[in-house]
């Protein structure tokens, strides 16, 4: 199972047509990313909560396995987008209860290439959680990089999962601001880390230098990139065709 979450208002139009890579939206990121996971990982269910946003029904023309649920909020603005990125706190939560592994990966992520041993989890009934540190720091500083996390289904891994979502959103309650997700994730992994198995991934799949090898890219801003952009030309074109 596979899921991300994603906020857009009305000022993005819906067709794909952008003013120049300094102006895609987060709708032009999220179909790329469906559509990437549908022919690169189409075995695996694709999840999508969108925030704020209502009747995205067509976008299941692009991944024959993809289910859209929608979440309310009164955020709006910056706390919008601080609320949307939290909730994958919220996701893992949910489909944790009903698939035995579930990754999550932020909408501005592309999948290049099959996965597969991305979704093959030790058998040894450990609490697994697979997150991507900052590259060669190893669980360093106060905060990991958590544009990819996998987590492995038991009863460690679901405590540690209630654990990181209860003090994500309280730490969003008292101070509305970016990075809580990843800062409480760490925060927890520091309380528990003698409990979990938690493993670093490898920067190939979370990678933002764009390396030709790496099966997952990761804009982080990074749209003015030349290799990014003919990547996502590819993939968004695609999925613009499927939605006409």
């Amino acid at each position: 199972m596979i899921f991300t979450c994603a906020t857009f208002t009305k000022k993005w139009n819906f067709e794909g047509k952008n003013s120049g890579y300094g102006d895609i939206s987060y709708y032009d990121y999220l179909i790329t990313f469906i559509k990437s996971c549908a022919i690169n990982c189409r075995s695996e269910p694709l999840t999508v909560y969108l925030i704020n946003t209502d009747d995205m029904e067509h976008l299941k023309k692009l991944h024959p396995k993809l289910e859209i649920n929608y979440v309310r909020t009164k955020k709006e603005g910056d706390s919008l987008k601080n609320f949307a990125v939290c909730y994958c706190t919220k996701g893992f939560r949910e489909l944790i209860k009903t698939n035995k592994h579930v990754a999550y990966f932020d909408s501005d992520i592309i999948i290049r290439k099959p996965v597969p041993e991305l979704f093959i989890f030790p058998e040894n009934g450990k609490s697994v959680l697979t997150v991507m540190s900052r590259p060669h720091q190893e669980f360093a500083k106060s905060k990991f990089q958590a544009g990819v996390i996998l987590m492995n289904k038991n009863k460690k891994s679901n405590y540690f999962m209630e654990m990181w979502d209860f003090y994500t959103w309280k730490a969003l309650e008292l101070s509305d601001t970016w990075f809580h997700d990843q800062r409480c994730l760490y925060k927890v992994y520091e309380v528990k880390k003698n409990d979990i198995d938690l493993r670093a991934l490898e920067h190939r799949y979370n990678d933002w230098n764009f390396l030709d090898d790496s099966p997952i890219w990761h804009c982080k801003g990074h749209h003015d990139n030349e290799k990014w952009q003919k990547e996502f030309n590819e993939y968004h074109e695609i999925a613009i065709k499927e939605l006409k």
